[in-house]
């Protein structure tokens, strides 16, 4: 008799990706050589993706350019962990940056949401109310706030220079809904293009 074996895959964790790196073109991302999103351009995300493995090799392409990648990495989650990939640039290196999603608790009553400076060339900024209450405060490039606890209602958010009054940028109607998790990603560049922009994204399978 033969003795066959079958092998089971458990999932154990979520995994998206985001292209935040300004003027780079669109881009071809495999996983362990299979592609998984094509065509992805800047300030565009996937859905989550499931993980059946404890690590993967992920590479990006450029667009129909596949003769070396952009970007190759070992990607490990951890058992119940969800993931954001984005491609970044620091001291002139691509990267990927792994920011842990929606991992605490929520009251269902509550809306959760935080910022991710993703903006290369922006200072330190503070997220305020138009009356400049001060929200989420002192965040540099590459730094993410904790989720911060609010009302479920309709914001228009400011983003402004650290521990000033200047308003770089102005996002208004951020809908938040109840038991749900947002992160705003500050994209782009100041003073040139893509502009910099706000970029709202639902953080929970809702």
């Amino acid at each position: 008799m033969n003795d066959q074996t079958t092998k089971v895959y458990f999932k154990l964790g979520y995994f998206r990706l985001l292209h935040a790196l300004p003027n780079m073109p669109s881009v071809d991302i495999y996983i362990d050589d299979k592609l998984i999103a094509e065509n992805l351009s800047y300030g565009v995300y996937t859905a989550y993706l499931p993980m059946f493995g404890e690590s993967y090799k992920i590479s990006i392409f450029e667009t129909e350019n596949k003769d070396a990648p952009v970007l190759s990495s070992i990607l490990s989650i951890d058992e119940d962990e969800k993931l954001t990939l984005a491609i970044i640039k620091n001291q002139n290196n691509t990267r990927f940056m792994a920011i842990p999603d929606a991992q605490v608790p929520i009251d269902p009553n509550k809306s959760m949401i935080r910022f991710v400076h993703l903006s290369p060339n922006a200072p330190a900024v503070d997220i305020t109310l138009p009356d400049g209450t001060i929200l989420l405060n002192n965040i540099s490039y590459e730094q993410g706030t904790d989720y911060l606890e609010v009302e479920p209602s309709d914001y228009t958010l400011q983003v402004r220079v650290a521990e000033t009054p200047n308003v770089v940028l102005t996002i208004p109607d951020i809908i938040l809904k109840p038991d749900n998790f947002y992160t705003i990603y500050a994209l782009g560049l100041v003073g040139s293009q893509p502009e910099l922009e706000g970029l709202l994204v639902l953080d929970s399978f809702k």
